[in-house]
Parts: C-alpha cells; structure tokens; sequence
C-alpha cells in the first residue's frame, strides 16, 4: 500500500511522492492489567509458519511458550497453539513468540470469540496494523450472533511513527441472552478476499470486554518528533527559487517511476518510502532501472524497526552500516527479497548503490513551493500522512490534518 504512488494536484504542478502511513498521537495506548477481563478462557490458534520449519528449527520458541503453560504442535507447515486460563497467556503467547517463527498479524486472520451472552454489551479493543490497510470487521454470516455493532470502529495510535500499529475498537451491543459467538475477520477490504492465514478461536467463560494487543509493545525512541524539530528554519535543500518552475511536473512521464509494489500486512511503509524514493534517483542520476530491496531495511537495521514501524531509513543508504553488514549501500531486491515479515540478517550482501546525500524538506508542515522546488530539483521524495479514522475509507486522495503530529518529508540527494 504504502508504494502506491499518489498525485498531487497543487497550481497546475503534479508531483509524486512515495507515501508512508505515519501515526501520531498525544502519548498513544497502553491498556493496564486491570482493563483486562479476569475471566476464564481456552483459546486455540493455527496459524502459517513464516518458513518451513521442523521442532527442533523452533525449539526455542517453542520452548518460550511451554514455559507459560502452552501447549505446541507443528502439522503440515501450521503452528498450532493452545492455552487456557489468563488473556495475559494468550496475549504472551501471540505477540511474543519469535516473528521468524510466525506472526499473528502478518496476514488475513479469522477471529471467533465465543461467549454466553448475558444481555451486556461488550467492548472489542483489538491491535491492527491499519497503516497497511489491515482491519477487522465483524462477519454477519452467523445468524446465530446475539451481538450486533454499534457504531463506527475508532482506532486509537500505540505510538507516534511511520508503520506502528493502532488498538481499534469495535463497539458492541447485545439483543438477547444466550450462548453466541462473535465472528471477525482481519484483511484488507480493498483487495480481494485472500487465504486465511491464522485461525483463531477463543471460548470465554464470562462476560467482559475483550483486549487482544501486544502487552509489550514499546515505541521506539525514533518515533518520537521533538519540539526542537517543529517550526524548524527551512534547510538548503528546500532554500530554492520559484524561477524556472514549469507550471506543471509529472515524474511518471520522465520515465524513472519504478511500478506500484505492495507491502502485504507488514508495517514497512517507513521502508517502502525509502527505497521508493531511492530508486529513481538512481535513474535522475543516469543510472539504469532496479529493484532494491526493502526487506534489506527491514531486517538488517540496528534501531529495531520491522512490522510493528519504523522511520525513514536513508542512512543505510548512506553512512550507517546494517547488522553483519561490511559495506554501507543499497541491496537488490533479488538477493535480498521481500517476505512481509521482520525476517533475519545473518549475512553480509553487496551494496552496489550508494546515496551521496539526503535530508528532510522540513522539520514541520512543508509549504506547497517548498515541495515543488524540492521535487523538482531532487526528484520523487518520502512522504507520511496521517493514519486516524478517516485512514481505512482511503480511495484516491488524501489530507493531512492538523490533528496529527506533523509529518517529515525526505528527499535523497
């Protein structure tokens, strides 16, 4: 999703620029152990390996899970998983186990919560990566349900930054009384129906809200946009001239636009952005067309980005070295290609590009003339927009609201 590449109509001037999904909030979402139900569950999830791998490959992780009473089984490529007792289990057991091993949310999911009801209304609060264009939805075909929607789904941000999953909340009200089951479903509503990834079924012995979400998740320091960094002088890099612009610009008709790819339910729009805007500087630079790796960024960075976000990652481009890393640059796509997953770096691979610079347009809201000399005179750029409510009915346009933490556009050089 976030290579798609959108156009802007600003006074006759088109321009493109690599989107990102970028959250912004006022200090994000953590839910407390005593938001959690204290209600007995059993709970079984089957789910796709990432990988094929044998018990003793997923020892370790496996080891992890048996250490908090869940009991492990590998048939025909799918981890079954099983638990009973604490949503703290449960909640462990599907966000804390190893990516390279599997990944709750790394792809279509089919949720079915069952439950007596008891003629209370219940509250969903379940994590998603909507920044990939991931939600959930209830399904209505179960006739039997005796809980029915109530409102549109709000979705509340974990944490400022590009890629980083929200906690959405789905609002419920109940009809009647009498056992039911609640059934759900994670995809992309946008795209056709694909296959099930992971299944999972979990049988509540009492009424409560439900929290499904990561107890861990941190955001990273790099997230976080200062003070000091909003409002800031404009740089050299956008500190140009009005003369000489055409009244209208268009990349695509330039020929260095490489296609649309697709970053399926992983949160490495931050990456995506960053090679998107890498590749055709290689070209303005009168280098040929390539494909570059994106899941070189994602797995090989040292700031601990991956599915859960990240930020722009030009430095690896340019003068950071990536984990088992001996040269600095950008890899191919064909060495290194895109699993959708947070992945491993266990080796060194060629880096046979380089940046010779880069930097932000601003610190704050970028101006229309300050986009217009920038793409112009350094070609496509990065940029965020602002993943709130309004993100999931995303057509062919989009605004940047002065809700949001303000965005950072990155232009290589």
């Amino acid at each position: 999703m976030d290579k798609n590449y959108s156009r802007i109509v600003t006074t006759s001037f088109m321009v493109i620029i690599f989107i990102t999904a970028y959250i912004g909030n006022l200090g994000g979402v953590a839910f407390a152990q005593s938001d959690r139900p204290d209600i007995g569950l059993h709970w079984e999830m089957v789910t796709d390996l990432v990988a094929p791998l044998t018990r003793a490959t997923a020892a370790s992780s496996i080891k992890q899970l048996n250490s908090i009473g869940v009991k492990t089984a590998i048939n025909n490529n799918k981890f079954i998983i099983t638990g009973q007792g604490s949503w703290d289990q449960m909640q462990a057991a599907l966000f804390g186990v190893d990516q390279s091993l599997t990944d709750f949310l790394g792809g279509p999911v089919d949720l079915t919560i069952h439950l007596p009801a008891g003629g209370t209304s219940i509250t969903l609060n379940l994590q998603a990566r909507n920044t990939t264009g991931y939600i959930w939805d209830i399904i209505s075909d179960n006739n039997s349900s005796l809980y029915t929607q109530t409102g549109k789904p709000v979705f509340a941000m974990r944490s400022q930054g590009v890629g980083v999953p929200a906690i959405q909340t789905i609002p419920l009200k109940a009809n009647a009384s009498g056992d039911t089951a609640v059934h759900l479903k994670y995809w992309r509503p946008f795209e056709p129906e694909t296959p099930i990834k992971t299944t999972l079924n979990i049988w509540m012995t009492a009424i409560g809200n439900v929290n499904l979400s990561d107890p861990n998740f941190k955001p990273h320091a790099e997230f976080e946009i200062t003070d000091d960094q909003v409002g800031q002088e404009v740089n050299p890099y956008i500190a140009l001239q009005n003369e000489g612009l055409p009244s209208s610009w268009d990349w695509r008709t330039q020929g260095i636009i490489p296609p649309v790819r697709n970053q399926g339910a992983c949160g490495s729009c931050w990456a995506f952005g960053t090679v998107g805007a890498m590749e055709p500087a290689i070209m303005k630079a009168g280098g040929s067309a390539t494909d570059l790796s994106e899941q070189f960024l994602v797995s090989c960075n040292t700031d601990g980005w991956g599915c859960d976000g990240g930020s722009t990652a030009h430095n690896y481009h340019y003068d950071t070295l990536g984990i088992n890393q001996t040269t600095i640059g950008a890899v191919l796509e064909s060495e290194k290609p895109y699993t959708a997953t947070n992945g491993t770096c266990t080796i060194a691979y060629n880096h046979p590009y380089k940046l010779s610079g880069w930097d932000y347009v601003s610190g704050s809201w970028p101006t229309v003339d300050q986009l217009k000399n920038a793409i112009y005179n350094y070609g496509p750029i990065k940029a965020s927009v602002c993943a709130d409510d309004s993100w999931s009915s995303y057509i062919s346009h989009f605004e940047i609201t002065q809700g949001c933490v303000p965005p950072r556009l990155a232009v290589p050089g």
